[in-house]
């Protein structure tokens, strides 16, 4: 037995405009780490040479597509499976920020090639924070958008061991931007199975692509109520007044995206990577 990796994507375009409890469609990062997860952006742009090696998150990044910042970016980018950041291009300049699922520390740069760090604008770069939201509305449909990136990850590995998650991608919105929803979300899953197998609503056995597919589909068809942590931008404490306490427990309602088979199957594509 072998492992596979799969891409899988979610058009979540036709629920964005879903109502409460089946708002917020799918995020797997919560309030606190798109706070936590600050976006570096380095100062001006220096000379780079092709071949040069810069370690992103301790990783070595060989740069190969050429020496201006959108090449660098590039070559970045096309190893964010180890290394687990993204980079971008903003004014001229370099933009890197880890990818969803690993945000527990900053993104970090340093000398792969002597001086490299320097002349990329990362000895002292600009940290930029992602805005908490500024209502409970959005606050709690971040937290049914988690909830429900648990729901497909709990349906995978009812029949399936996931090994990692990564290349995690929203699209349509902007990193940490509320109440704007992704239009779908992209993410690349690894699993201790060359032959994945899952049951569709009627108990038969399915393989592989389809056994994916159908997995996911059902997670956007789920509904559950827990008590959980919950980002609360209402909830102030008494002394000094109006400090957000920012956390609270509350009885949190995810609903489904859709009750239609037909329309979750329509909304999931599955490809075999490796």
């Amino acid at each position: 037995m072998s492992t596979t990796e799969w891409q899988v994507v979610v058009n979540l375009s036709s629920f964005q405009g879903n109502s409460a409890p089946s708002d917020g469609t799918v995020d797997p990062e919560t309030v606190e780490s798109y706070r936590n997860n600050l976006l570096a952006t380095g100062s001006a742009f220096g000379s780079v040479v092709v071949g040069q090696v810069v370690m992103i998150n301790n990783y070595p990044v060989t740069l190969v597509s050429g020496t201006t910042a959108t090449t660098v970016a590039a070559d970045i980018n096309a190893q964010s499976a180890q290394h687990h950041a993204v980079a971008g291009v903003v004014g001229g300049n370099l933009t890197l920020i880890n990818e969803p699922l690993y945000t527990n520390v900053p993104v970090s740069v340093c000398d792969g090639t002597a001086g490299i760090t320097s002349e990329l604008g990362f000895i002292n770069p600009t940290l930029s924070s992602i805005a908490f939201p500024t209502t409970f509305v959005e606050a709690v449909a971040q937290k049914r958008a988690n909830l429900r990136w648990g729901f497909i990850m709990q349906r995978l590995s009812q029949t399936m061991t996931i090994n990692s998650i990564h290349g995690v991608k929203l699209t349509g919105t902007t990193y940490g931007v509320w109440p704007t929803n992704p239009a779908s979300i992209h993410f690349n899953v690894v699993l201790d199975s060359d032959s994945p197998y899952s049951y569709d609503q009627a108990g038969n056995l399915l393989y592989g692509v389809t056994a994916i597919q159908t997995a996911v589909a059902l997670a956007l068809m789920d509904s559950d109520t827990m008590t959980v942590d919950l980002y609360d931008p209402t909830s102030t404490g008494p002394t000094p007044p109006g400090i957000v306490n920012g956390m609270s427990a509350d009885s949190v309602t995810a609903g489904a995206l859709t009750t239609v088979l037909a329309t979750a199957l329509a909304a999931v594509t599955v490809t075999f990577v490796v």
